[in-house]
């Protein structure tokens, strides 16, 4: 995952295909997206406020949730 911190476009290469959701800090999701596994996945979070979040795969598989900051 990079860059972070962000300024608003994150890109991820995953394992794992599937559904993922992005948390703020109080556990509201923000975003929810599909990433493909073993590829280039782009997440566009300009419309985000700056600050810390999680994303985390919804069926809570082999997946940790990980943290990113945003900062713009």
């Amino acid at each position: 995952m990079y860059p972070v911190p962000s300024k608003g476009i994150l890109n991820i290469v995953t394992k794992y295909d599937g559904n993922y959701i992005i948390i703020d800090t109080s556990g509201k999701i923000i975003k929810s997206v599909n990433l493909k596994a073993d590829i280039l996945n782009t997440i566009h979070l300009e419309n985000l406020e700056d600050g810390i979040y999680l994303i985390k795969k919804t069926d809570n598989g082999s997946f940790k949730a990980q943290k990113f900051i945003l900062k713009k």
